[in-house]
């Protein structure tokens, strides 16, 4: 017999197309999308179990024998050293809500990856912190409920808690909102969403090496404090640019403006030892570049639907609730 979940969450991937290390930048401009990749995460009422009760499992991102990054404790925290660390700063992130029965929440996933265990790119971390975000929100009774713009703020600092205070959160926001947006960084960052009619094709490939993205965000903070007015140009042509860009209605006026943005890119990569270069995809294309701090992730335009091509997710984080469904167990 079918089992309907109390809840069903999904939430689609990210992938940042333009605004590589400006996005850090309190104003800083991008552009990123949400591919049809999702992290889907189900949640049953635990009965007869302890209030606040939350059990967190995983369906593996692997293929084979391992462990989801998820399900990592953190040891040293005297508040609560056995919840995975992700779903602690989600739940701290909200002021540790009453929960008034258990809950069993499974995540999953394993579309982040590739067959051979590579990930895939597609921000997984992000998507997972949207998840368990709308899901504490829904089960804790919010009175916000999860509305996608009441759920970002919150699914952001909860993000840049795991990840150590740090994070633009284009990819949450990519995850939260769906589509393709205009990212403008700081501290409190907004996601516009826009259509970019020059764009038929979105295709990503894997680039050629793995990047630790801290190792690169600290490369360029030490480049910014040594170089300020470097710094202030480079942010400057760059919103200019991609201003143009997503006002352009067709490629041939796109172009120039796509090409000058990665050109930035990768002139920048060079100064701060962090390369984008990056191999062009094995498929025909109109355009190539390095996403993201490196060259771990390409991503190509095409005129034409390509193996390589990414369907993109037109909407963010959608919320099944099964019939009857009460947060409570009044």
């Amino acid at each position: 017999m079918h089992h309907e979940p109390a809840l069903t969450l999904t939430v689609p991937g990210n992938i940042l197309l333009f605004g590589e290390y400006v996005i850090l930048e309190e104003g800083g401009l991008g552009i990123a999308a949400a591919p049809g990749v999702y992290a889907r995460l189900t949640a049953d009422p635990i009965h007869e179990s302890s209030p606040g009760l939350i059990i967190l499992e995983g369906k593996m991102e692997t293929h084979g024998p391992g462990r989801s990054w998820f399900l990592d404790t953190r040891s040293d925290d005297p508040l609560d050293n056995t919840k995975p660390v992700l779903l602690h700063s989600v739940w701290r992130t909200l002021g540790y809500p009453p929960v008034t029965r258990g809950w069993r929440l499974t995540l999953d996933t394993r579309e982040f990856v590739y067959p051979d265990n590579r990930k895939r790119g597609f921000g997984s971390s992000a998507a997972a912190a949207v998840a368990l975000t709308a899901a504490l929100m829904i089960i804790s009774d919010h009175p916000e409920g999860a509305d996608p713009a009441r759920v970002f703020p919150r699914a952001l600092d909860a993000h840049r808690h795991f990840q150590g205070g740090r994070g633009s959160g284009y990819d949450v926001a990519a995850s939260c909102f769906g589509g393709t947006g205009m990212f403008t960084g700081g501290a409190q960052p907004e996601w516009t969403s826009c259509h970019l009619p020059w764009l038929p094709y979105l295709g990503s490939y894997p680039g050629p090496e793995e990047i630790a993205t801290p190792g690169s965000i600290t490369a360029y903070t030490r480049w910014v404090s040594g170089h300020p007015s470097k710094h202030q140009a480079l942010i400057q042509d760059h919103n200019h640019l991609l201003r143009a860009l997503t006002e352009a209605a067709t490629w041939n006026t796109a172009q120039p403006l796509a090409e000058n943005l990665a050109s930035l890119s990768l002139e920048l990569g060079r100064t701060i030892g962090r390369s984008a270069e990056i191999p062009p995809p094995p498929w025909p294309h109109i355009y190539y570049k390095a996403s993201g701090a490196g060259n771990e992730l390409g991503v190509f335009f095409s005129q034409e639907e390509e193996p390589g091509n990414l369907k993109l997710s037109s909407r963010g984080l959608q919320v099944i609730r099964a019939k009857g469904f009460s947060p409570s167990d009044r």
